[in-house]
């Protein structure tokens, strides 16, 4: 059996000789089943009836049987409150009938394998944040646990519109991800796919389009939990990547090939793009065993299109992570799910971002905006933040150097000597440093700055304002505290190398030379700010983050090391050649204590940015 897949049907009139052409390719591949994949028509017609005629004046033409289902566009001018221009049930209706089918969605059998179709349903009234979702009701998703529950151990392939959370495919961040309609439910219930797919291994191949992506991408084709998933291309100009390809599958007894027809070159090419055995294997769900000496990787998720900006990577709890990037977005991301799943600013870039006892904050320049994280209104999907709901906006009158969050609520925040104490109401100075603020960094009730000479100070708060400040140490290039613990990189006395330094809890220290081989060279010189005092600037880049079970993080240029204390030198993490921009503890006393991520730079198209968490054994469990 052969079947051709076609992605977004859009239709360009300016081009329909392209959708000709198209058609005339997959004649000759002589199919026994075209699958549509949804998203009929032209621009302007998209969505109605007219758009779905305007498809199939060029599917009709196929001497071949059709299996289309609808897709997220098809249902946006009547799906939630709808756009009043069509009454519900318009597009089903007609779908229905001009494909002579007797269900929008299910099953087709055949004796050794299984085809589902799982089109785009209508979303609810009270529950639409994204009209374009690729949405499907509990009672559809019920009906395909049944569904798959009949024929166990039965290969069955999967087709839908979007694919599910989990499937590690290539998206487009700047435009599904940042709708927040990337994926299947990524508003409702998102996590119930992968589920879904871990519990049936009958689920073996999942076919999907909506991203307008071709199949030369690394990640067009991925294996999870023991289900291949594709991305299918398109036919036409709506590409954005410029290819106009579709997928063959070629079914012959227990074989299964999958190969691209290429639109340009006008045939199917000869090499597969996979192939295999159409069979129910085992799944394999668990990770390899942890190590309490060697952290492994956890999972890698691509993040957007340009890196993380200098400590733009902050942990919301054990699911959850955000990363602010050089292109002004605030994603957040789950990384188990290998899904971004929307952006919580849009604009220019951000300086910092942080989560506080309030929500989370973001800061760029002299403004300061703060969200819940747990708002279904938080995704900036659109529109300004001043537009969105459960938002908080404040402007200050003076830049802002650091950030730190208050115990009770707010920040803490430095603007050159000053600091100043915000929430949701304003921000009050509360005192001034002796010199501009670096850094800022909190441990429970405690608040400590690092200035930019290089100098530790201890802030003695009184009743809310700064009383005075305790000297802890000079030299620093940064500094970390954690449940008591400190650590540090610093100068030596003479200036002419760096160390890093540790203080347990109780006072015990430890020091180690950031020098030979175990580290990347580096420079620390002399650099004037705004204010014209002298500060000290290590090039490339320096940052320590301390972790649970005595170990300690040090991100030197483009490398991560671990220092484990107790050890003669720090190892460096085996992130292969990518280097390293960002790197964050996940929250304390959580059961993924002995987690860490980071992100890492890409380059281009064939390598994006990437989001990876990394455990180890945790000794306290």
């Amino acid at each position: 059996m052969r079947i051709v897949v076609l992605g977004d049907f859009h239709l360009n009139v300016k081009e329909l000789d392209l959708t000709q052409q198209a058609m005339e390719d997959i004649a000759a591949c002589s199919p026994d089943l075209v699958v549509p994949l949804g998203d009929f028509g032209c621009n302007a017609s998209i969505g109605g009836v007219e758009g779905l005629e305007q498809a199939y004046r060029y599917l009709g033409s196929l001497p071949t049987p059709l299996r289309p289902i609808l897709g997220n566009h098809d249902m946006q001018r009547e799906t939630g409150r709808g756009r009043g221009t069509q009454p519900r049930g318009t597009m089903e209706r007609a779908f229905l009938e001009r494909f002579q089918l007797d269900d929008l969605n299910g099953v087709q059998e055949f004796e050794t394998f299984r085809l589902f179709w799982v089109g785009t349903d209508l979303q609810p009234p009270d529950s639409c944040y994204m009209e374009q979702e690729c949405y499907v009701t509990d009672e559809h998703f019920a009906a395909l646990e049944r569904k798959l529950k009949e024929r166990p151990g039965v290969p069955c392939i999967f087709f839908t519109h979007a694919p599910p959370a989990g499937a590690g495919l290539r998206t487009v961040p700047r435009v599904h991800v940042r709708a927040t309609n990337a994926y299947l439910d990524q508003n409702h219930h998102y996590d119930r796919w992968m589920k879904l797919v871990r519990e049936h291994p009958e689920i073996v191949m999942w076919f999907s389009a909506h991203y307008h992506l071709g199949h030369d991408h690394p990640d067009s084709m991925t294996l999870r939990h023991g289900t291949t998933f594709f991305i299918t291309g398109v036919h036409g100009s709506c590409t954005r990547d410029g290819s106009r390809q579709s997928r063959v599958i070629d079914i012959e007894g227990d074989r299964v090939r999958v190969s691209t027809l290429d639109h340009t070159l006008r045939k199917v090419r000869k090499e597969a793009d996979w192939s295999g055995l159409l069979q129910v294997e085992a799944k394999v769900l668990a990770g390899p065993p942890v190590s309490a000496n060697q952290p492994r990787l956890v999972s890698s998720c691509a993040i957007g299109d340009e890196p993380v900006i200098p400590g733009g990577l902050i942990a919301l709890d054990e699911e959850r992570c955000l990363t602010a990037t050089q292109d002004g977005f605030l994603w957040e991301i789950r990384p188990l799910y290998e899904a971004v799943m929307g952006s919580l600013h849009l604009g220019p870039p951000l300086s910092a971002a942080l989560l506080a006892e309030d929500g989370v904050w973001r800061v760029w320049d002299h403004t300061l905006v703060r969200c819940d994280p747990d708002s279904l209104w938080r995704f900036q999907r659109y529109k300004p933040e001043e537009t969105y709901k459960d938002m908080t906006v404040l402007q200050l009158e003076q830049p802002i150097r650091a950030v730190a969050p208050r115990i009770d609520g707010g920040l803490w925040i430095a603007c050159g000597r000053e600091l100043l104490a915000a929430g949701l109401e304003g921000a009050d100075s509360i005192g001034q440093l002796p010199s501009p603020v670096r850094r800022l960094i909190v441990d429970g009730s405690d608040l400590y700055a690092l200035t930019e000479d290089g100098t530790l100070y201890r802030m003695l708060l009184e009743s809310g304002v700064l009383k005075d400040t305790v000297e802890c140490g000079r030299g620093f290039l940064t500094w970390d505290i954690f449940n008591g613990a400190a650590a540090g990189i610093a100068l030596d006395e003479a200036g002419g190398s760096c160390f890093a330094v540790y203080t347990s809890p109780t006072g015990e220290e430890a020091s180690v030379s950031l020098g030979g081989d175990a580290v990347s060279e580096f420079t620390v010189s002399a650099a004037d700010d705004d204010d014209t005092i002298a500060g000290l600037v290590a090039t490339p880049p320096l940052d320590v983050c301390l972790l649970e079970q005595h170990r300690v993080l040090l991100h030197i240029g483009d490398a991560l090391y671990v220092w484990t204390i107790g050890e003669p030198a720090p190892i460096r993490l085996p992130t292969d050649t990518a280097s390293v921009h960002a790197v964050s503890r996940m929250p304390a006393g959580s059961q993924a204590s002995a987690r860490f991520a980071l992100c890492t730079a890409g380059d281009g198209m064939q390598s994006r940015p990437q989001l990876q968490l990394w455990e180890w054994a945790n000794e306290a469990r």
